[in-house]
């Protein structure tokens, strides 16, 4: 004698479909995955961290260091190592403040200065990393450069960057003038922050960075910086929102169907 047929409809990667089995050996009904891959998902969009506000602090500095007036020419940069975070479990990353840099009286007439964190490339600067806010230090003095606004720029603890300078406006005897640190050491250095010995110079017929030899001292600079937990962004929240709403989705059209087989 046959045994006995029904007819069931399950899962499977989504798509429902029927199989035929024994009514005594009719499956349990098994959506116990889906259901967990949707409570991870909206526990995980629960569970991100919000950016902690803490007062940013100077972690590195030269700027009492004795200095040298240095023709900036076409660009220089200098290398800095982003230091640990020390006695914040919940922090995991630097957030720039800003970044203070001494400038003498500019020779001739000249009005193009961009500054950008770069990337290490081996030793090198490397491609841009984050713009800053322009200045036009045409006069002896202090300037300050930031993150433009509405960014923020997120430094990884131990990893290298470049602070660069470029002028493309530059010869003819027109130059700003930077302060170079004419000592290796550094005035503040906390939480194993440092700056590099020597500054990259623009090569003036193919534009790109070159270590210049002689060596020129690096940048005089006081950096300020603070610690924060990444938030994602917006998109992000969107990506984890929609993922959870299509695993529910999929969780109830299959109970559905399986409904509907029952009746």
């Amino acid at each position: 004698m046959k045994p006995k047929l029904e007819v069931f409809t399950t899962c499977t990667g989504g798509i429902p479909h029927r199989v035929y089995h024994p009514v005594a050996d009719r499956p349990r009904r098994t959506d116990q995955g889906l259901k967990l891959t949707l409570v991870t998902l909206l526990t995980a969009l629960a569970l991100q961290p919000a950016a902690t506000a803490n007062s940013f602090t100077n972690v590195i500095s030269n700027l009492e260091q004795p200095r040298i007036n240095q023709n900036l020419g076409k660009g220089l940069a200098t290398r800095f190592t982003v230091g640990s975070i020390i006695g914040r479990a919940d922090h995991n990353i630097w957030t720039l403040g800003t970044i203070t840099v001494p400038f003498g009286d500019a020779e001739g007439s000249i009005s193009s200065l961009e500054a950008s964190i770069l990337s290490d490339s081996s030793g090198s600067p490397g491609d841009l990393f984050a713009p800053l806010t322009s200045q036009d230090p045409q006069l002896a003095g202090n300037y300050d450069f930031m993150p433009r606004e509405g960014t923020e720029v997120f430094l990884q603890p131990g990893s290298s960057y470049w602070l660069a300078y470029k002028s493309f406006d530059a010869g003819g005897g027109n130059s700003f003038v930077v302060g170079l640190a004419n000592s290796p050491d550094e005035d503040v250095r906390e939480f194993g922050w440092s700056i590099g010995d020597r500054s990259f110079g623009v090569d003036e017929q193919t534009s790109d960075w070159k270590n210049p030899d002689p060596a020129l001292p690096p940048l005089q600079f006081r950096m300020i910086a603070d610690t924060a937990a990444v938030v994602p962004e917006p998109s992000e929240y969107a990506l984890f929102l929609a993922l959870g709403l299509g695993a529910f989705a999929l969780w109830h059209r299959c109970r559905q169907q399986e409904r509907q087989t029952g009746a």
